[in-house]
């Protein structure tokens, strides 16, 4: 529809590749092979979303709640940790930046959750209690269904390419002066990566969602969603599960 806008003289042009070269936070080979072919296989997933937010920009939100929702849930069937804690991790580093406006940020995404909020809790219950009959009726559920059954997939295979590797030296104090660093972004951040915690980032389980967190997060921009909500549906991802499942 929006090429339909363009001027008549407008051409694409188009190349026919095999493969992506990703930079980002790889450990092994195999997870950015992981990210390219699930991309791949996810063309028409892909299409359907991008057209359903097109026609419903209203429903943004609540597709990336779910988005987060169920990606979360692959590190909370593992019972090492709850996953949204990930998100909650990433929302508080974002607020935590000292540059101007960043009080409206948080002022803004608060306003959207109390006045928002009797449509998220009734979505969260739907989600929670997704079955096939209701999602074929209801087309925005029916879309979050097929990216769970993405997500899920997508965490086994990067799960079965961890490895029990021991770190450097020169690594581990990387990590050692990272995990510092955060512990500085707020008191959640303190506790969360107090000493007494760190063996669990190195399970196979957390480095496995770690990545599949990341992956998610790509899914975003190819949507035209923009950092902005990413971190909005990471807020209520957040205010829903401190709520309804963490107390």
């Amino acid at each position: 529809k929006r090429i339909h806008r363009l001027p008549q003289n407008f051409s694409i042009m188009a190349e026919c590749i095999s493969f992506v070269k990703r930079k980002g936070e790889y450990t092994y080979a195999e997870e950015p092979m992981i990210y390219n072919d699930t991309f791949r296989l996810s063309e028409r997933l892909y299409e359907d979303t991008y057209l359903y937010l097109y026609n419903h920009p209203q429903q943004e939100m609540l597709f990336i709640f779910g988005l987060f929702y169920f990606s979360a849930k692959n590190l909370d069937k593992t019972g090492i940790g709850l996953g949204y804690r990930s998100y909650q991790s990433h929302v508080l580093g974002f607020l935590s930046y000292k540059k101007e406006n960043m009080d409206g940020y948080k002022n803004y995404f608060e306003e959207y959750y109390k006045v928002n909020h009797a449509i998220l809790l009734s979505f969260y219950k739907l989600i929670k209690n997704m079955n096939s009959a209701l999602t074929d009726d209801i087309e925005l559920l029916a879309l979050i269904r097929r990216w769970k059954n993405v997500l899920d997939k997508t965490y086994e295979k990067l799960f079965y390419v961890q490895r029990d590797i021991t770190l450097s030296l020169v690594h581990a104090i990387r990590r050692e002066i990272a995990q510092a660093k955060f512990r500085g972004y707020s008191q959640f951040h303190k506790v969360v990566f107090d000493k007494r915690h760190k063996s669990m980032f190195s399970t196979k389980e957390f480095c496995a969602y770690r990545m599949l967190v990341n992956f998610t997060y790509l899914i975003l921009p190819n949507l035209g969603l923009s950092s902005r909500k990413r971190v909005q549906g990471g807020y209520i991802l957040v205010k829903i599960m401190q709520e309804t499942e963490d107390k």
